[in-house]
């Protein structure tokens, strides 16, 4: 009989699944490198996927998809691309502070079939543009040109292969693209380390109800104030409102303190030049701007 299992491939644990039911705790049991071997597959499948876009080797309406289409469609496959290889690499930091060292990660991502250069990119923390496929592209030229040979006859056309293969616009794509941070970081000089990237060693970080990184609209995790930040900002107030507590004297609260020195009135001087009234509201230019409505009124009759 065999056993069920989770949502990533692992056998189902009896006493797990009791003590989740019973008392909602669930205990994680974690096999760090088959983790991350799972890890590698799922991000190799999602890089591949990534490349069927139906409006890049497409023959249909080939005469409608322009070189400029094609670029676009591009773009977006790299901004997918950079997305997963994101992912992998929050995943691969999260796996480091299990004392998993580089080296194994690696050696671990490469005997999963991630080829060596992007295994290294993903460690480093820089994206590995995902590349067209040649062989796919000259199939789709060779196909458009069978096919108008059969309408058109032999010898009476030419196609333009740069249309239908911008390779040169698709490579300026990959060199843009080409190892571009997955994090924006800056050296603080206060604090003496980078800070912008993602560092779960040294930084807390939103969580969900099931456990997985909060992230804003370009994949970063947001950052958590942690427990001590959060319940400061809850005592903050309280202090603040026992220190004013503390010298008010309505409140009927004493201190220690000596009082202070008593200190002379102060003298006011009144202005030599007194503002004119206007004839018509009697006010001062000072109580128009200054008074309410309801206020000029009165002040208007005395």
């Amino acid at each position: 009989m065999s056993k069920d299992l989770t949502k990533g491939g692992k056998p189902l644990n009896l006493k797990d699944e009791l003590l989740a039911l019973f008392a909602g705790t669930r205990i994680i049991r974690i096999d760090v490198k088959k983790d991350l071997k799972y890890f590698a597959s799922d991000m190799n499948r999602l890089l591949r996927a990534t490349d069927e876009n139906e409006n890049f080797y497409n023959v249909n309406n080939y005469q409608e998809n322009t070189p400029n289409d094609m670029v676009k469609t591009f773009e977006k496959m790299q901004d997918e691309a950079f997305r997963i290889q994101k992912d992998m690499y929050i995943r691969v930091q999260d796996l480091k502070l299990l004392d998993l060292d580089e080296d194994v990660i690696k050696d671990i991502l490469i005997k999963s079939g991630v080829n060596k250069k992007l295994a290294n990119s993903i460690i480093d923390g820089e994206f590995t543009p995902i590349n067209y496929s040649k062989a796919r592209f000259e199939t789709k030229v060779k196909t458009i040109e069978n096919e108008l040979e059969k309408e058109i006859g032999k010898f009476t056309f030419r196609l333009n292969e740069e249309f239908v293969f911008p390779e040169d616009d698709l490579d300026d794509v990959i060199d843009d693209y080409e190892d571009r941070e997955f994090f924006k970081e800056t050296f603080d000089e206060e604090s003496e380390q980078f800070v912008g990237g993602y560092y779960p060693d040294r930084v807390d970080y939103k969580l969900d109800d099931k456990g997985f990184l909060i992230t804003d609209d370009d994949g970063n995790p947001i950052p958590d104030d942690g427990f001590i930040k959060r319940n400061l900002r809850k005592v903050a107030p309280i202090i603040k409102k026992g220190f004013n507590k503390l010298i008010n004297p309505a409140s009927g609260l004493t201190s220690n303190a000596p009082p202070l020195p008593q200190t002379p009135q102060p003298k006011v001087q009144m202005a030599n030049n007194m503002q004119q009234k206007d004839p018509i509201t009697n006010l001062t230019r000072t109580e128009t701007a200054l008074l309410s409505p309801t206020e000029k009124v009165i002040a208007g009759r005395t």
